[in-house]
């Protein structure tokens, strides 16, 4: 069945339970800016639809190509292997306004194109994204506008974006998102991030993930209670994680990256641990950087540096204090400055400084320092030149 120039919906659904809509071509489902109407769905699963399943599609222009949602949530529906192109027609191929619960969206591809905004807008609880292929455009995972003020339980498994037009892959939005996991699939050529998260979001897993020619951070973690990333690889980004604004607890481990200015950044933070990682390419900033953050541990990585002015680790305080950093088992390789390097300034001395075991021996200037440091605990570091302010 093929259904054109529809100014609402192609097919409109709601109170139905367990709908099909299989194999259509729906195209130029749009609606008019005059009429001030909001819609222009290819299909719309809404208020009380239970069950529904929209499966081999193909949509061309549409508003939103799938859209569900609906005061009374919108449940357990399937959206399988559809094809997009050039829908998101001013917003995303696929949309849930308001809250669903239980959907699947698996095996989908969008196209960008001239008029589109590419993607997916996801609002919901036990949503699963997998295997998705998302071209010139974002996923975003957003609670905004929605019937409940705390989304989460979402899982994304496989997917890939690629170009994103706003600059970022995956967007997790809104205050109060929960449990959400980010496994496998790629995300290549974003000029923003390539993970961006936000807004006191909880417990974030970041696994197994694909990063490449990302601009900016490949992953930002901005007031973030809980996460972590692992098993990552960064290739060409120019940082690999951003921890910002009283993120806490936050923990990094087992990845690979290729990045310019700093593979971690940590600001304002703490509870931080580093650990298992490889890293490379650095040559414009500090390999692992932790401003203004406290309670931070980098153990057993690998830091090749080609920035002579920088500092493999820096914990870096200025008109605070840096305190609980700890370095142990780690190897700097390359043409770096310093290997551990800890400041806070003389009204905010440095504590609690760790330094074990590392090899630092290709370091210039001095392989651990620490000036200002009240107590710190510094043994078999190799080419070992501390100043600890005595």
């Amino acid at each position: 069945m093929t259904i054109e120039d529809c100014e609402m919906s192609g097919v409109g659904l709601e109170e139905c339970f367990m709908p099909v809509v299989r194999g259509c071509r729906i195209l130029r489902a749009t609606s008019p800016t005059y009429l001030g109407l909001g819609l222009g769905y290819g299909v719309w699963l809404g208020t009380a639809t239970y069950a529904g399943l929209v499966e081999n599609c193909y949509f061309e222009e549409c508003r939103h190509s799938v859209a569900a949602g609906g005061e009374t949530p919108s449940m357990y529906g399937s959206i399988y292997k559809n094809n997009s192109i050039n829908a998101g027609v001013g917003s995303e191929d696929f949309d849930c306004h308001e809250a669903t619960y239980g959907y699947r969206f698996v095996g989908n591809t969008t196209q960008g194109g001239p008029d589109s905004r590419s993607g997916m807008n996801i609002r919901g609880v036990d949503v699963l994204l997998e295997g998705n292929q998302i071209n010139n455009g974002y996923i975003r995972l957003i609670d905004n506008f929605s019937t409940d003020s705390s989304m989460g339980r979402m899982t994304l498994v496989g997917n890939v974006v690629r170009n994103s037009w706003n600059g970022n892959g995956i967007e997790v939005l809104q205050e109060g998102m929960y449990d959400i996991s980010i496994i496998g699939g790629s995300i290549e050529n974003c000029a923003s991030f390539g993970i961006k998260v936000v807004h006191a979001s909880r417990n974030i897993k970041i696994s197994g993930v694909s990063f490449i020619d990302i601009s900016g951070p490949a992953i930002s973690l901005d007031d973030c209670n809980g996460g972590s990333v692992s098993n990552s690889t960064f290739q060409n980004c120019t940082v690999g994680v951003e921890i910002k604004s009283t993120s806490k607890n936050i923990a990094v481990s087992n990845c690979v990256g290729v990045c310019t200015n700093s593979f971690l950044t940590a600001q304002s933070a703490s509870n931080i641990a580093v650990s298992n990682c490889i890293v490379s390419g650095i040559t414009a900033s500090h390999g692992i950087y932790f401003n203004v953050s406290n309670n931070c541990r980098v153990s057993n990585c690998l830091i090749d540096m080609s920035a002579a002015s920088s500092d493999a680790i820096r914990a870096w305080g200025s008109s605070s204090t840096a305190h609980n950093i700890s370095a142990i088992g780690n190897r700097a390789t390359g043409t770096y400055s310093r290997g551990l390097y800890c400041f806070g300034n003389s009204s905010a001395n440095s504590d609690t400084i760790t330094a074990i075991g590392n090899d630092f021996r290709q370091a210039t200037t001095a392989a651990v320092y620490a000036p200002n440091a009240t107590m710190y605990y510094f043994f078999g570091n190799a080419s070992q030149t501390v100043d600890h302010g005595d």
